[in-house]
C-alpha cells in the first residue's frame, strides 16, 4: 500500500502542476493580450494567504500609481494606530467653560453621520466654548494633487477641526426656487451669473462661489469645498451652535476627556466602500495623533511603513491617505501583503464587510453581478490607472488575495475593467 501512495501522488503532484501551468499560461495570454490592445502595463498577482503560496504573478515587483488602493495602507495604518471607538474631539469642563481639543475627526456635523451625539452635547451644554487651536502640518491639498479638482467635492481640503466634511451645499429651494447655500454662514459667497457657461466656480484662495442659477437644478444639490482655518471652523462653529467659540493657544491642560465617537468601522467602511477621499485623509491625520501631539501623516506613513514594509526589497512610496496623489507609488506585491495584513488583523467577515462587495454595493456595486458575490476589493481610478486589490473567492471556496494593476493606457477606464473581470471570473471558476 505504501508504494502505492509512493507512486500515486508524484503523479497527483504532477497532474495538479500540469494544470496550474496550463491555467497560468492562460491567464498570461489574456495579460499579453490586454498590454498589446491597451499598450499599457499590467500587475497581478494572486496569492494563497493559507498556504503562503503564490499562485500566479506577472509583474508583482514593478511600480504602479496606486490611486484609491492606497486607501487599504490607511486602513492599516487605522486598524493598528485607532481605538475601536474614535472620539469626535476631546474636552475639559471647567467652571463655566468647555475647552475642546481637536484632531481632525471627519464625523462633526458630516451629513453622511446621522448620529451626532457631540454636537448635542455642546448644543446642550451651557457656558463659554473654547477650541484649542491646532493644525495639520501639511497643506490643505495634498503632494500631487490635480489642482483643477480643488472645486470638487472628492477634493475637500484636509483640517484639524472639520465640520460638514469640509463642504457646503448649493440647492435651488423647493418652495421659492431660490439658490442657497447649506450651511446658511456661506449664503453670502454665492455670486449669480446667468452668463456663465459652467454651473459654478469657486475661487482658489477663498469661498467665492461663481453660479449660473439657470443650470442648477431642483433635487440635484451641489457640494462645494470650502476653504479651511481654524478660525474658519470656530466661526463655523459658533454660527452653528447660536454662541460665540474662542480660539486659545494649548492651555496645558492634560486631563482630556473623550467623547463617546463613533466605532471605527463607521468610518472605514464608507471610506472603503465609496472610496470617500475626505474620511480617508482625515483617518490618517487622527492615526498621527496616536504618535504625538502633532496631526501630520507624514508620521502615520512612515510609521506604518517601517512595522509592516521594512523587509521589502521595494521601497513603498505613500504621500496621502486617499490616493488622490499621483506621487504614490507601490507594486502588486506591496498590495497583496497589505490585504493580507488585514485578513490577519481583522479576520475574514469583518474585512468582507468592509470591502466592497462586487454585484453588491460600493464601487463593485454594478460589476461582477449575476452571481453571489465572488470579488471582494478596493478599487483605484485616476486618469488612465485602474487597479483593484482584496479577495477572490474561488468555484472550490478558496478564499485567495490578489491585486491587479493596470496603469498609462490611452482608454478610459470602463474599456479597461471588461477585460480584468473577464480574466477574474474565469479564475474564480476555474480554482
Amino acid at each position: 500500500m505504501k508504494l502505492l501512495w509512493a507512486c500515486i501522488i508524484p503523479v497527483i503532484a504532477l497532474l495538479t502542476g500540469g494544470c496550474r501551468s496550463m491555467q497560468n499560461a492562460a491567464i498570461q495570454d489574456r495579460i499579453d493580450h490586454m498590454e498589446t490592445f491597451f499598450g499599457h502595463h499590467a500587475g497581478l498577482m494572486i496569492y494563497d494567504p493559507y498556504s503562503g503560496e503564490t499562485l500566479y504573478a506577472h509583474n508583482p515587483d514593478r511600480y504602479f500609481v496606486p490611486a484609491s488602493n492606497v486607501k487599504l495602507l490607511t486602513t492599516l495604518a487605522a486598524i493598528t494606530m485607532l481605538p475601536e471607538r474614535v472620539p469626535d474631539y476631546w474636552y475639559y469642563y471647567k467652571s463655566d467653560s468647555l475647552i475642546l481639543w481637536p484632531y481632525g475627526n471627519p464625523v462633526p456635523l458630516n451629513p453622511k453621520f446621522t448620529a451626532q451625539e457631540s454636537f448635542n452635547f455642546l448644543r446642550n451644554r451651557k457656558g463659554n466654548v473654547y477650541l484649542v487651536h491646532r493644525s495639520v502640518t501639511e497643506k490643505a491639498l495634498g503632494p500631487g494633487w490635480a489642482w483643477g479638482d480643488y472645486s470638487y467635492a472628492y477634493s475637500a481640503e484636509r483640517s484639524a477641526f472639520p465640520l460638514y466634511g469640509n463642504l457646503f451645499q448649493v440647492y435651488r429651494d423647493s418652495i421659492d426656487q431660490a439658490i442657497k447655500a447649506s450651511p446658511g454662514f456661506f449664503q453670502h459667497h454665492l455670486i449669480a451669473d446667468t452668463l456663465f457657461s459652467s454651473a459654478f466656480l469657486r475661487a482658489f484662495t477663498t469661498d467665492s462661489l461663481r453660479i449660473n442659477p439657470g443650470l442648477i437644478q431642483w433635487g440635484a444639490p451641489i457640494n462645494i469645498p470650502y476653504t479651511t482655518s481654524m478660525e474658519k471652523s470656530a466661526l463655523l462653529l459658533s454660527d452653528t451652535l447660536g454662541k460665540p467659540v474662542t480660539i486659545i493657544a494649548d492651555s496645558g491642560i492634560r486631563d482630556w476627556y473623550p467623547t463617546r465617537g463613533h466605532h471605527l468601522d463607521s468610518l472605514l467602511k464608507p471610506m472603503l466602500k465609496d472610496s470617500d477621499n475626505f474620511l480617508a485623509e482625515q483617518i490618517l491625520i487622527m492615526a498621527s495623533a496616536a504618535l504625538g501631539d502633532t496631526l501630520n501623516q507624514e508620521k502615520a506613513i512612515k510609521h506604518t511603513t517601517r512595522r509592516f514594509f521594512a523587509g521589502n526589497p521595494r521601497k513603498i512610496v505613500w504621500v496621502d491617505g486617499s490616493g488622490l496623489s499621483r506621487y504614490n507609488l507601490v507594486t502588486p506585491e506591496h498590495m497583496v501583503h497589505t490585504v493580507d495584513l488585514l485578513l490577519k488583523l481583522l479576520g475574514e467577515d469583518r474585512l468582507l464587510y468592509l470591502l466592497p462587495n462586487g454585484g453588491v454595493d460600493g464601487t463593485l456595486k454594478d460589476r461582477f453581478t449575476g452571481t453571489d458575490p465572488f470579488i471582494f476589493a478596493k478599487t483605484g481610478t485616476l486618469w488612465h490607472h485602474h487597479n483593484l486589490s482584496g479577495l477572490i473567492r474561488t468555484r472550490k471556496g478558496r478564499l485567495l488575495v490578489f491585486s491587479f494593476m493596470n496603469n498609462n493606457y490611452e482608454a478610459g477606464a470602463g474599456e479597461v475593467r471588461p477585460f480584468m473581470d473577464a480574466l477574474l471570473r474565469e479564475f474564480a471558476e476555474n480554482n
